[in-house]
């Protein structure tokens, strides 16, 4: 199927082009035809005269359009194309002069031919009509390039669009699946919190459904699922304490990329808050200032962990790589550092254009 497309698309990309030549060959006919009768009737002699003298200039500019200019300006290939440029209208100019009345005379012997211009007008016709040639084969080539360039943008924004709707398709199952494991413990043993977290999971949940898709969320809606997720994990952790949560942002609505943060944090607390030990401890820090926007995580480093959680915090860490590749590419930083009784992880985001 793909062959069969390209095909097609190959068939009718060179009838777009044998169109376009023929057309353009046909104005340039026109126009010398006009400048040779003087803007009266055509006369049978004005229409052979015309059609010779547009033979003996289409040689080379078709050289010049159709080779030189591809290959050689077009290739940034500039000194070797001017010296070809000036060799082709020395030619014509030699061509002309010397074999030009005597080749019409030669083809058409029933006509007495009187030359319509002087060899001055003839090369400054041949310059001219060259440099229109050579600027419309440059622009055919600009439109198609931008066509092909928007066609291959479209593709990629596309598949985009696929993985990272492949990436977040990750994180939520993952994410529903712990805080469907702390309501069953709640409900377990009879807790009188299972309501209140219940109402903490869909307020989490409600942020991931209608915000997941966007392409930007504001930082103050992000601030607001983060701490709902934080108070709806107090509930796993039974109120444990040495979690802080420090917030310095400078514009609320400045916009980053939604579903950033969460595993991180989600992250630190399967991690950091393993186990009920007096060191379990979780720091996060938000900072936002201009265009530039960091958050960092420290979490106390549960050596006791099993190797199943590590896996899920290495796809969970993974897929924020991937994302940020993706939207910030060449605008953030990344760094993952584990220590024996600490665990950091801090994303740095630089964007050019500030949030509205």
């Amino acid at each position: 199927m793909k062959s069969l497309n390209a095909n097609m698309n190959y068939i009718f990309k060179k009838k777009r082009n044998t169109v376009f030549n023929i057309v353009l060959w046909f104005l340039y006919y026109i126009v010398l035809l006009f400048i040779f009768s003087q803007g009266k009737m055509p006369l049978k002699i004005d229409y052979i005269y015309t059609i010779s003298f547009l033979v003996v200039m289409a040689i080379p500019i078709i050289i010049n359009t159709y080779f030189l200019v591809p290959r050689l300006l077009q290739k940034g290939k500039y000194v070797a194309f001017s010296v070809s440029f000036i060799v082709i209208i020395i030619v014509f100019w030699q061509s002309y002069t010397h074999c030009f009345q005597s080749l019409i005379d030669a083809v058409f012997s029933n006509h007495y031919f009187i030359s319509y211009q002087t060899n001055l007008q003839a090369i400054t016709k041949f310059i001219l009509l060259l440099i229109v040639s050579m600027l419309l084969r440059i622009f055919e080539s600009w439109l198609y390039f931008n066509a092909e360039q928007n066609k291959r943008l479209q593709t990629e924004n596309h598949r985009i669009q696929i993985q990272l709707s492949h990436l977040r398709a990750q994180i939520n199952p993952h994410f529903l699946f712990n805080s469907l494991n702390v309501i069953y413990a709640l409900a377990i043993e009879k807790k009188e919190e299972t309501a209140e977290a219940i109402v903490q999971l869909s307020d989490v949940l409600r942020h991931i459904i209608y915000d997941a898709d966007s392409d930007r969320i504001k930082l103050k809606d992000e601030v607001v699922l983060l701490k709902n997720y934080i108070a709806f994990q107090k509930f796993r952790t039974h109120g444990l304490e040495g979690i802080t949560f420090e917030i310095n942002m400078e514009n609320e609505d400045f916009e980053i990329y939604p579903m950033l943060l969460l595993p991180l944090v989600e992250n630190a607390f399967k991690h950091g808050m393993e186990t009920k030990a007096k060191q379990a401890f979780i720091k996060i820090t938000l900072t936002q200032e201009g265009t530039s926007f960091g958050f960092q995580i420290v979490n106390h480093n549960n050596t006791s962990k099993q190797k199943s959680n590590s896996e899920y915090s290495g796809v969970g860490l993974e897929n924020i790589q991937h994302n940020l590749e993706i939207v910030y590419p060449n605008k953030h930083t990344f760094h993952i550092k584990e220590m024996d009784e600490t665990f950091t992880v801090s994303l740095q985001i630089t964007q050019k254009e500030n949030s509205k």
